[in-house]
């Protein structure tokens, strides 16, 4: 009998599981390097479990651009220059120790994808 009922709660487990395939669960940075963020303040979670956005990722990018600088009275006058073209843009969106977190916690629980940092108004 202990045998059915554990076949019975196991299939109602992965039934549950089928409706629900993601969580949204909070997180708290613990380290920057290597990445460990805390869930639900008992899990620890590393970076091998961890997919990461790209917004919470230090990441280099093109980007065109067209601009002028500010007029600048120097020495030698007045002086003001065009920036165009295609430039080189680094975001530093790294995630910091202390930051929270809301991510994505995948059925079965061992992997968590980071969507964006929280911030609380």
């Amino acid at each position: 009998m202990e045998t059915f009922l554990a076949a019975v709660q196991q299939a109602a487990i992965r039934a549950n599981e089928g409706e629900y395939p993601v969580q949204i669960v909070f997180g708290v940075v613990l380290s920057e390097e290597p990445l460990a963020i805390l869930v639900d303040q008992r899990l620890t979670v590393t970076a091998q479990m961890l997919y990461l956005s790209s917004s919470v990722q230090e990441k280099t990018e093109q980007c065109e651009v067209q601009w002028s600088t500010g007029q600048s009275n120097g020495t030698s006058g007045s002086h003001s220059h065009g920036i165009t073209g295609t430039k080189e843009i680094t975001f530093h969106n790294g995630l910091k120790k202390g930051e929270e977190v809301l991510m994505l916690r995948m059925q079965g629980g061992q992997r968590f994808y980071v969507l964006d940092r929280v911030v609380r108004g």
